[in-house]
């Protein structure tokens, strides 16, 4: 018995578009080889988008570390700058690697971003972190909104502050 084969006609899908954003900001020299940027995704077919898909996915991320950035070898979980000057706090993952998550000061949230500990500058101190929660009104080490008056005044909630000691 032959197994039916399903092919969708139409245009990639938004879950494709954007996972093949991923893989040219992951694959750079592959997009480059092969020609495709990410302004043509938007016109690709479905199938085409597979293709793409198939093809980055059998070549291996670049991660290269700029050469600014701390090593990895001496990351820790907390909370870091960028090089661009973004909050990254390092987490650990359950099998133990470490990755970064972004935090967007206007939700209070952190996002994954693959990547982002290949470009971390620095650890932050206590007291950037109570001057930054200061100005913001958010905490850098979990995002929350800082609503105690206390909190407010130093700039971070006293759970988060035992977490830099």
């Amino acid at each position: 018995m032959e197994t039916p084969t399903t092919t969708q006609n139409g245009p990639a899908t938004a879950k494709q578009q954007s996972y093949l954003d991923n893989l040219i900001a992951t694959r750079p020299t592959w997009a480059a080889t092969v020609g495709l940027a990410p302004e043509g995704i938007a016109n690709l077919s479905f199938e085409e988008a597979s293709d793409w898909i198939e093809s980055a996915r059998s070549v291996m991320p670049e991660r290269e570390q700029h050469p600014d950035a701390i090593p990895l070898d001496k990351l820790e979980e907390g909370p870091y700058w960028t090089l661009d000057g973004d909050i990254v706090r390092v987490r650990r993952s359950k099998r133990g690697h470490l990755y970064g998550e972004q935090l967007d000061p206007n939700e209070g949230q952190f996002e994954y971003k693959p990547g982002i500990i290949l470009r971390l500058k620095a650890r932050m101190t206590l007291d950037e972190a109570k001057e930054w929660g200061a100005r913001f009104g958010r905490c850098c080490v979990c995002g929350k909104l800082l609503t105690v008056e206390k909190s407010m005044q130093e700039g971070i909630g006293p759970v988060c502050a035992r977490r830099f000691q």
